[in-house]
């Protein structure tokens, strides 16, 4: 057994009484040492490089082929340290087995020639034995050191997962005495906002046992590896659709679990399992032990994919805890995310260690998560810009063409007319929209609108804000008859999971959430349909995108309503500029094809045991297919 001299103590103590002999020097200091060992039950033989040698190398190599274990210091009694003298490698070649050990602990090093380590009483310490010399390729000065690093790492690993325990417990101490008040909440939910009973039993952790079911394997089959994927709403879920599609390419027999957070988000879900893309669906549980616990054995996953800015330490937590491999996926990193980070240091160092890796949605925001993690001091987070899955490839032209006629046809949109639809608006935006809305029509008497709140439950009172401007409105809901029939009304969007398609019906789009300030919505989605957008300067949420846009050409910034107008009537106009702007994104959007297949990609490589490294965060690389 090999090590360096400052790192004699920690063996000595944790090999004591197995009556191991110890080469030492026969210096004043060497026969103090010795003493030591002996009390310790080694047995010590005296000699070193500079006197002596022949006698100690004729007592080890007797005890050696008595079948004891010899312990040598390879940097001699003098140093140079850690650089191995020449005759410590002689056992090796006289056919012994010389094995490095490594040594790291809590405690200090004195300022001595060795930098003796003297561990803390109760504290961590790590022995770690490497593989005998000449069965790998290091030399025995590379492998005492490579052990020296290991032992390090998992001391390291050791102090986090301390740290982790700790944070783990003060945030469920603190969390503990809200629980009466959020089962109150979901009461509330359930009887007084009439949300369904399966939402708030899936905040609770209740999975249906259709869904629990439906990702076991069949009685006698292989097990099929389990992913959940985790969406909020609409826009995530569509997202999390992409990845599950390709998910299913690359692991065809994996099954796959969808949980989403709102209704809407459901009714999309839903969808999804009725074209085979996922297994289950069900509701996500709140961020609580007991809830998490239910859910995590009714699902049993082993892989957990977060889509965008799904954060919840407790889940990730107890997830990795059980072995599932967790993925932040499509992850972005906002100005507010920035700026409360630093805030909950301890709490964003215990989230980040729970995961195997963060697949960004691009080099900007992968760039700025790296600053923010190495701010706070974040180890082995493993970040790469994957690409956008909400910007993979868009539809083919000729698949685009016929979704644009089926739309016109089910809203009443004639063949002449000209359509502005503008979505995901919030309170205040609306009525500016209504005014531009006026005064278009001045110059395109055939245009029609429609608006699309961003959440459906404004419904009755966007319909009084378009009644309060003098205009007539028709719901979406409303049978096709009715649509068709109503040739010069606003048409109000008052469903669910549509607003995507609509936008191909469109000739220009306004997206929301950006004249006030929301910081936008997903500006991307009418400009995949070939769709020309505008939006407003409010858009820290999707500062990429909109850069992206607007390089491309597709899509404008307005400061206020008359530049919405102004911007409008450009592209009204510009017809050889919509009809461009199919090629553009083609040209714009080419980092980002095949973005869902990357996360699949890696998400299949990490279950397959494919990966180099030991498959944590910042241990691990990817063969991520190129764009």
């Amino acid at each position: 057994m090999a090590s360096w001299h400052g790192n004699l103590v920690l063996p000595s103590l944790a090999r004591r009484d197995r009556g191991w002999s110890v080469i030492v020097s026969r210096s004043n200091d060497g026969e103090i040492a010795a003493s030591a060992l002996e009390t310790l039950g080694w047995k010590p033989m005296r000699g070193s490089h500079f006197w002596g040698s022949l006698e100690v190398v004729k007592s080890a190599l007797k005890a050696l082929r008595a079948g004891h274990i010899v312990a040598i210091t390879p940097d001699g009694p003098r140093g140079p340290v850690r650089v191995a003298a020449p005759g410590a490698e002689y056992f090796g070649s006289r056919g012994y087995d010389v094995f490095p050990v490594g040594v790291a602990a809590h405690g200090a090093r004195l300022k001595t020639w060795d930098r003796l380590l003297v561990p803390r009483p109760f504290g961590r310490a790590i022995f770690v034995v490497g593989e005998a010399v000449g069965q790998s390729t290091l030399s025995l000065q590379d492998a005492i050191d490579a052990c020296d690093d290991e032992a390090q790492r998992m001391l390291e690993l050791g102090n986090r997962m301390d740290r982790n325990r700790r944070v783990f417990a003060v945030y469920n101490l603190l969390l503990w005495p809200l629980l009466p008040g959020v089962w109150l909440y979901t009461q509330w939910r359930r009887f007084g906002q009439g949300k369904s009973s399966a939402s708030v039993r899936g905040l609770w952790g209740h999975v249906p046992r259709e869904a629990s079911r439906a990702l076991k394997a069949e009685n006698g089959a292989e097990h099929s590896p389990v992913v959940w994927v985790h969406a909020v709403s609409v826009g995530e879920t569509m997202a999390a659709r992409a990845v599950a599609r390709a998910l299913k390419k690359q692991m065809p027999h994996a099954k796959i679990a969808l949980s989403v957070t709102t209704d809407t988000g459901m009714d999309t879900a839903l969808a999804a399992q009725r074209a085979g893309e996922v297994e289950a669906v069900f509701y996500y549980p709140i961020d609580a032990p007991l809830a998490i616990r239910r859910a995590l054995n009714a699902i049993q996953p082993d892989a957990f994919l977060a889509i965008e800015t799904e954060l919840w330490p407790n889940f990730l937590s107890m997830a990795q805890s059980r072995g599932v491999r967790t993925f932040l996926v499509n992850g972005r990193v906002s100005d507010k995310l920035q700026r409360s980070a630093p805030r909950i240091a301890p709490l964003w160092r215990w989230m980040m260690a729970n995961f195997d890796a963060l697949l960004m949605r691009s080099s900007y925001d992968a760039e700025r998560m790296n600053a923010l993690n190495a701010g706070l001091h974040v180890a082995d987070a493993y970040v790469l810009a994957i690409g956008d899955v909400k910007l993979d490839l868009p539809e083919p032209s000729e698949v685009g063409i016929a979704v644009r006629a089926q739309w016109r046809q089910t809203l009443g949109i004639e063949e002449d007319a000209l359509l502005w639809v503008c979505g995901s608006t919030h309170p205040g935006e609306e009525a500016s929209v209504l005014r531009a809305y006026h005064e278009l029509r001045t110059a395109f008497p055939t245009l029609r609108l429609l608006l699309a709140p961003r959440h459906i439950e404004r419904t009755e009172e966007v319909q009084n804000v378009i009644s309060d401007s003098g205009l007539s409105f028709v719901r979406r809901s409303q049978p096709q008859s009715t649509l068709q029939a109503a040739r010069d009304a606003v048409i109000l969007l008052d469903t669910v999971g549509e607003l995507g398609q609509i936008y191909a019906a469109a000739d220009v789009a306004f997206v929301g959430g950006s004249l006030i300030g929301r910081g936008g919505h997903n500006m991307i989605e009418p400009v995949l349909r070939g769709v020309p957008v505008t939006f407003g300067p409010h858009i820290a949420n999707f500062r990429e995108a909109a850069a992206l846009v607007q390089s491309a050409d597709v899509g404008r910034m307005v400061q206020n309503e008359a530049e919405l107008t102004e911007a409008t009537r450009h592209w009204l106009l510009d017809e050889a500029g919509r009809n461009a702007i199919g090629q553009r994104v083609e040209d714009a959007f080419v980092a980002h094809r095949g973005a869902s297949h990357r996360v699949a990609a890696v998400v299949a490589q990490t279950l397959s045991g494919a990966m180099k490294g030991d498959g944590r965060a910042g241990q691990s690389t990817f063969e991520v297919p190129a764009p």
